[in-house]
């Protein structure tokens, strides 16, 4: 059983496949994706470092320092993570262009473009003035009130 469907892939679909496999643009998508996997890694490792002080014995001195420290820990996993669609969209747009036999660096760099194009800004909520009675009356909330950002922002 397991022949006969091992024969009928390798006979009628390894052909097909192989061209789907090497269409440019999908060949694109693959090593756009692929040039993200050393960012992956390499956050994913600080992940389970910053994590990693629940498996260990409580008189490890280890444990404490990376407990006391995981919200540090994670900033590059954060950082790498959360734009890791700008990354992946450098990497497309570079392995196209690249196909096409045109300046790599300036393909990706209007992919970034494009891609940043359909991203619809959101625009920050104003400040009620519910809110705005409450920060008169407190000093802190005043101060972070008047610590935000206002205008659009992209949406994470």
């Amino acid at each position: 059983m397991f022949e006969k469907l091992s024969n009928l892939i390798e006979g009628r679909l390894a052909g097909p496949l192989e061209k789907l496999s090497n269409q440019r643009h999908l060949r694109a998508i693959r090593d756009g994706i692929i040039a993200t996997l050393p960012l992956i890694i390499v956050s994913s490792l600080l992940m389970v470092i910053a994590f990693s002080y629940n498996q260990m014995p409580e008189s490890w001195a280890i444990r404490q320092v990376i407990q006391d420290n995981a919200v540090a820990i994670l900033l590059p996993y954060r950082m790498s993570m959360y734009i890791m669609t700008l990354y992946a969209v450098f990497g497309i747009g570079y392995s196209l262009a690249k196909s096409y036999d045109l300046d790599g660096l300036s393909g990706a760099i209007m992919a970034e473009l494009t891609f940043l194009l359909t991203v619809v800004p959101v625009s920050i909520p104003d400040v009620t003035e519910s809110i705005s009675a409450l920060a008169s009356k407190n000093a802190e909330l005043n101060t972070f009130l008047n610590s935000l950002p206002s205008g659009y922002v992209i949406p994470a």
